[in-house]
């Protein structure tokens, strides 16, 4: 069986998977600061830039997905939009594609945010609430680029923070052993 069959396979990675998917769901409760539903600041990113690091370019966009769509049913209320479940598993993707198995290094981290900003936050989400909301660009653009030129050094400086913790290399190596 080839390698990455068997990371795919594997008690650990499967144990692993649920702890983020759990992890992943309870910092969905924690409100997000903003005015919804064209601008919100939350901590998500936090647990899918983790996340995408450990379980790299496939298994995170499948379990953010799958995240998505738990974390929709959980939370209760809201419209569940099939758009931003895919912009959950594409924030995964970004993140794994700059982070898995390689250094942390604040460029690595500039990169995925970045990418993540452009493509997901301000691409891809803006998209789907000008189709849930028939909304005109003009309406809700201005606010979220503000808001994404806001929270992009802030999403960056976390996550170099939290990267950078020893406690937390310690940890990610861990459970890198685990699943590897």
């Amino acid at each position: 069986m080839a390698k990455s069959q068997k990371r795919i396979l594997s008690a650990q990675t499967v144990t692993v998977m649920a702890v983020l998917l759990a992890l992943n769901t309870i910092v969905g409760f924690i409100p997000s600061v903003g005015i919804p539903p064209y601008v919100e600041m939350g901590f998500g990113f936090i647990v899918t830039a983790f996340a995408a690091s450990i379980l790299g370019p496939i298994l995170a966009p499948i379990l953010w997905m799958v995240g998505d769509i738990i974390s929709f049913y959980l939370q209760g209320g809201g419209y569940f939009f099939p758009g931003f479940t895919l912009s959950a598993a594409v924030a995964a993707l970004i993140y794994a594609l700059f982070l898995y198995q390689k250094p942390k290094t604040l460029k690595q981290i500039v990169l995925a945010v970045l990418f993540v900003t452009i493509i997901v936050n301000l691409g891809l989400n803006s998209l789907w609430i000008r189709i849930m909301f028939d909304r005109a660009w003009g309406v809700f653009m201005g606010v979220r680029l503000i808001k994404n030129i806001i929270s992009l050094p802030v999403n960056v400086f976390i996550l170099y923070f939290l990267f950078k913790q020893p406690t937390v290399k310690r940890l990610m190596d861990k459970v890198d052993k685990m699943v590897g």
